[in-house]
């Protein structure tokens, strides 16, 4: 390169790149400034934006520690940082992990196997998990901002006649065949270490099954019983909607809801009962799992379609007002019983009814006897809502 410049001179800082220095350092200094009079320390910003992109921080299941777990994973498992930072997510987020810090001094690795255990070749392990997240109660993947503390104004648009004929819920399985982790196939319980519920063969990660004693559909069967004992006379679907063809188990399950509310117009309310898929990157299954009354039973989630993809549906916020109730009533139980309401960006059948849910019991970690045991508490509740 030839130049006339003296070779020092050719590194030597322009007006312009001095100036844009000079800004950088100024929005540095504004934004600090920012952090201290609003009480969010730097310490907690810098930990909320390391695990935002990279990875989100769990609590265990004896909520002592936090445990770290790669994006990689279905966004219904992140706890906040969605891949949008919507205001009420990220700051209660930062404000989060400043507790969590201050609490316990330090921010806990993933829990690591007992150094005088190891797992076989091609078997990985599955970890209990506690995914409540108290104090946060919505996990955000649309570009609508919700302020959950105007989510509880819920009035049930349907009034509860105890003289109608017909069924007033529809139970339904757009994935019926999403199954659990059978008890059979826990090699170990790892009474060492109650995090640990046992592990896996390679291949097995998430399990589905055609047997409906097996998959989604037993837990419904649950559901269903249970609202028909306490008086709401419920119907269940039990068609293995994406048997034949996942990617049109949304269309199957619509047409059938839809023949079923003109078959029994006195269908109020649509359950779509799914079990959630939590994998980390390195192969350890998640079991968010919870004891209720002695027994250990599935954490539940609510995940709630918007129109933000462009389909008619606008009443979608009905929708969130029923989800933050249930979960409320549900938490009333214990704490631990349910996840934050999951918003997304797709509809997932919901426009069809203003008493439309979807949850999410359990997850592939799940043993499915858990999750029958999540169905219980979460049909109780739900026949609680529909008699209010």
């Amino acid at each position: 390169m030839n130049s006339s410049k003296p070779f020092l001179s050719r590194f030597s800082p322009s007006k312009g790149t001095l100036t844009s220095a000079v800004t950088l350092i100024t929005a540095a200094a504004l934004t600090l400034t920012y952090f201290k009079f609003t009480g969010i320390s730097l310490n907690s910003i810098i930990q909320a934006a390391a695990s935002f992109g990279t990875s989100c921080f769990y609590k265990s299941a004896d909520n002592s520690s936090l445990t770290d777990i790669p994006d990689e994973i279905p966004k219904s498992a992140l706890p906040g940082f969605s891949g949008r930072m919507t205001p009420n997510l990220f700051f209660s987020d930062a404000v989060k992990a400043e507790r969590e810090i201050n609490k316990s001094n330090q921010l806990f690795p993933e829990p690591n196997l007992p150094p005088h255990y190891e797992i076989p070749d091609n078997y990985y392990p599955v970890i209990a998990a506690d995914l409540a997240y108290r104090g946060m109660e919505l996990i955000n993947d649309t570009d609508f901002y919700i302020d959950p503390t105007k989510m509880n104004d819920y009035e049930n648009p349907f009034v509860f006649d105890p003289n109608e004929t017909g069924p007033i819920v529809l139970v339904i399985h757009t994935h019926a065949t999403e199954s659990f982790y059978e008890d059979s196939q826990i090699t170990s319980l790892f009474p060492h270490d109650k995090l640990l519920v046992g592990y896996y063969k390679s291949g097995s990660a998430a399990p589905r099954s055609s047997d409906t004693e097996k998959n989604v559909v037993a837990v419904g069967k649950v559901f269903t019983d249970t609202l028909n004992s306490l008086g709401v006379d419920t119907i269940q679907d039990t068609y293995l909607h994406d048997y034949n063809n996942y990617e049109g188990a949304y269309t199957s399950s619509q047409n059938a809801i839809k023949e079923y509310m003109k078959k029994y117009p006195s269908i109020k309310y649509v359950i779509d009962i799914h079990r959630d898929s939590l994998i980390r990157t390195n192969g350890e299954k998640l079991n968010p799992v919870t004891v209720i009354n002695g027994e250990n039973t599935a954490q539940v989630m609510c995940v709630v379609g918007t129109n933000q993809s462009g389909y008619y549906h606008p009443n979608w916020k009905m929708n969130l007002k029923l989800a933050f109730h249930f979960r409320n009533e549900l938490n009333s139980i214990d704490e631990s019983m349910c996840r934050p309401v999951y918003l997304r960006t797709g509809r997932f059948n919901q426009h069809l009814s203003p008493g439309s849910m979807l949850l999410e019991i359990g997850s592939c970690g799940s043993r499915l006897s858990e999750a029958k045991n999540a169905a219980k508490l979460a049909a109780s509740v739900l026949a609680e809502i529909i008699h209010e």
